[in-house]
């Protein structure tokens, strides 16, 4: 057990954890986060399968941050406890711990009780005997960052742990609610690099909430804060509208594809539409999102009864399965828009950090002030014996705090 409180208490382990914090706290901020996995393996390649697995698309709740804050919280709360025990009772005890070397002043007592209260000490005097303490807050600073640290840490762990999100993909005009606030889409624009691939995704939101009406711009790696939580431009998706025509049933539709239609004694389905129409490893797959063979799949009901399918191609005809099925049907046109991505992120440990840094703060201020020292004066029948604690020089600083 003193083996495992020793590690826990180690100043190296403090320093490795903090480095390591760091470094995947430095990774995130590089790696856009909370991306749909598309984004990472077309934008990467295979470290975008790296950076999935290690789940740095999402760091501040992976497993691997969450075990580091944890050994970071136990190590921190071990030398917080250590110093507890073992330095408190020296530093909140004035008499008889801790004194070093003695030294006779030349001064009386009552002089040097007012030269020590002039001078910042709190004083404590009994009979002929004076204990005298300066700098308490520095010497606690480390304590209190201590649990700054502890707080911050905490405050990660909730977050991770209540992390909630929530996902919407949304055209121009489209709204949401999240929490108290109405979020709708104003304008959605993508850039991409010379090469085609993604550069940014750039959404412009209106909010209205009890505070009135506010627009955010949100991009990669650049959330808006709303409604308590965090609104990231997570993905984007094409929006195809296309018109079928079905000359034998003398019946035409335009609208989003991946709907269901009722004409002529049939339910038609009509699946996704693909743009760029191949078969890979017996897959039906988009080569890309470009309308270079565009496609639309049909299955056509009577009742609960399958009667046919259809592949229906922009370009060329492809039978209908059974051949001597009665409807066909063209693909006459298609025109593309874009959906974008939104993801809202919730957690409820941000009160937890904000506490913790304001205790690491003011912890940090309280190091600038004077160090800390006890002294003890004893009245004797040759003079006043002065002793001091924590001090590197004893009698060099008995000298200086007494000079007057």
């Amino acid at each position: 057990m003193s083996k495992l409180l020793r590690f826990f208490r180690s100043i190296k382990l403090a320093v490795v954890l903090m480095i390591l914090i760091a470094i995947v706290g430095a990774l995130g901020t590089l790696v856009p986060q909370y991306q749909d996995t598309n984004f990472y393996l077309e934008r990467y390649g295979t470290l975008g399968r790296v950076i999935l697995w290690l789940q740095m698309d999402h760091y501040s709740n992976s497993v691997i941050f969450a075990t580091l804050l944890v050994l970071f919280f136990l190590n921190t709360l071990v030398c917080t406890l250590w110093r507890v025990v073992k330095v408190w009772p020296e530093i909140f005890t004035l008499k008889s711990r801790g004194y070093q070397h003695s030294i006779l002043v030349d001064l009386g007592l009552d002089e040097i009780e007012k030269e020590l209260r002039e001078k910042g000490f709190a004083v404590v005097r009994e009979g002929n005997t004076i204990f005298a303490r300066r700098g308490l807050l520095s010497k606690l600073s480390p304590d209190l960052i201590h649990l700054g640290i502890l707080f911050a840490v905490v405050g990660g762990l909730v977050s991770g742990l209540t992390l909630h999100q929530e996902q919407y993909f949304m055209s121009p005009g489209d709204s949401v609610a999240l929490n108290q606030a109405t979020v709708t889409l104003l304008e959605f624009e993508m850039l991409t690099y010379p090469d085609g691939s993604p550069k940014d995704w750039i959404s412009t939101v209106k909010v209205e909430d009890t505070l009135g009406e506010r627009i955010y711009k949100v991009e990669v790696n650049k959330p808006a804060d709303v409604a308590g939580g965090k609104l990231y431009q997570w993905s984007y998706m094409p929006d195809w509208k296309i018109t079928l025509e079905f000359p034998e049933l003398g019946y035409e539709y335009s609208g989003p594809a991946a709907t269901i239609l009722e004409y002529g004694g049939y339910q038609i389905y009509v699946y996704d539409f693909i743009p760029d129409f191949k078969i890979s490893n017996g897959r039906v797959i988009s080569a890309s999102e470009e309308p270079l063979n565009p496609a639309v799949y049909l299955e056509y009901y009577q009742g609960d009864r399958r009667v046919a399918r259809h592949w229906v191609f922009a370009f060329h005809e492809f039978p209908a399965d059974p051949q001597d099925f009665p409807v066909t049907a063209r693909l006459v046109s298609y025109q593309r828009s874009w959906k974008t991505g939104l993801m809202f992120v919730e957690s409820r440990g941000d009160a937890f950090i904000l506490i913790g840094l304001v205790v690491i703060s003011i912890g940090s201020i309280g190091l600038l002030f004077p160090k800390f020292v006890k002294i003890s004066v004893r009245e004797t029948e040759g003079g006043c014996e002065a002793a001091i604690a924590h001090a590197r020089k004893p009698k060099q600083e008995i000298e200086e705090i007494l000079r007057r």
